[in-house]
């Protein structure tokens, strides 16, 4: 890892790794979080020594464990906060093993370029946040609606609950993100965005928070009327 290998007309790089529960990544309409069973390695690929303007998916690298290349592991880009950073899919599992691979089309298994995870990152990857929102509302402070939301991490490491805040019958969305060390519960209290402009402005409306649990996303909702938060549901 950190390696500079030179593959055809181009000097790649992968290095700076680390792990996120859920990334941030920009969509064909919007801003969202993606996540999934297991856990993400984001690192950052420069090509050339500069930021590649294609996307990850485009450039032939892969998500590779015990040897073996995850077919299913493309690469996400565009994400947001990270210059050049791509985000690759693993199993939150251990791994003797652990890789991101350059392997072009048409070459043999096990051949390619290999940047190897350090060990302390391969053996975080069996460790993962575990977030519940325990409080969600929409009070107003001051005459003016602020989202509140309270998040538990019943997991086994510290990490970054991330989320994205949307207005039912609204395009778009808003993301919410804080840190929420294992064992313990923090609150976000805000205002994301214009969604919380766009509710003052309907009268009422439902809001929806998405968020990484097991096996990828869940969200749950809140009913806003012109006094008070009054209805929920979880999906």
């Amino acid at each position: 890892m950190g390696r500079t290998v030179t593959i055809g007309d181009r000097r790649m790089t992968v290095e700076n790794p680390r792990i996120r529960k859920a990334v941030v990544t920009t969509g064909m309409a919007h801003t969202r979080v993606v996540a999934h069973a297991g856990q993400f390695v984001v690192v950052d690929v420069l090509i050339n020594g500069a930021q590649p303007n294609v996307r990850a998916v485009d450039l032939d690298f892969w998500s590779s464990v015990d040897e073996h290349i995850l077919s299913d592991s493309d690469p996400l880009s565009s994400l947001i906060g990270e210059s050049a950073a791509c985000a690759f899919a693993f199993p939150a599992q251990r791994h003797d093993r652990a890789a991101i691979v350059h392997k072009a089309d048409g070459e043999e298994s096990g051949a390619g370029v290999y940047w190897d995870l350090p060990t302390h990152i391969r053996e975080r990857l069996a460790f993962e946040p575990k977030f519940t929102v325990s409080g969600f509302r929409v009070p107003k402070h001051n005459g003016q609606r602020v989202l509140e939301l309270t998040v538990a991490n019943e997991g086994e490491r510290d990490g970054t609950f991330r989320a994205r805040v949307s207005l039912k019958g609204f395009s778009g969305g808003s993301i919410v993100g804080f840190p929420v060390p294992a064992g313990e519960s923090r609150t976000y209290t805000g205002s994301p965005g214009d969604i919380l402009l766009y509710l003052e402005n309907q009268g009422e409306g439902t809001l929806t928070v998405q968020y990484p649990a097991d096996g990828g996303l869940t969200s749950i909702e809140r009913t806003v009327q012109p006094s008070r938060t009054t209805t929920g549901s979880n999906t």
